[in-house]
């Protein structure tokens, strides 16, 4: 898949559909770069241990403002934007 070119990524990555709008990210870890949006993440689900407990799946739910999920030009995937921080209490809305 070619990412140098969004327009082509996010159709191919849509089936063929077009998008709808141009995305501005005020991100400076991206500046200058076209991002392929794949959509809003409603959940994250992680494995892990946490304070020696067994290998155990958490699930956070987004809120009303949920962060994006894009491909950057080198095909990663990045979340960006959204409601929520991280705190020694995990992922928070």
């Amino acid at each position: 898949m070619n990412f140098d070119d969004p327009d082509d990524a996010y159709q191919a990555l849509h089936w063929g559909e077009e998008p709808e709008e141009e995305w501005d990210i005020d991100d400076p870890r991206f500046a200058g770069e076209e991002l392929i949006l794949l959509g809003s993440l409603s959940e994250l689900t992680y494995t892990t241990t946490k304070g020696g407990t067994p290998l155990t799946d958490y699930v956070h739910e987004f809120g009303e403002d949920p962060p994006l999920l894009v491909i950057d030009s080198r095909g990663r995937l990045q979340i960006i934007g959204g409601g929520y921080r991280i705190t020694e209490h995990g992922i928070e809305d």
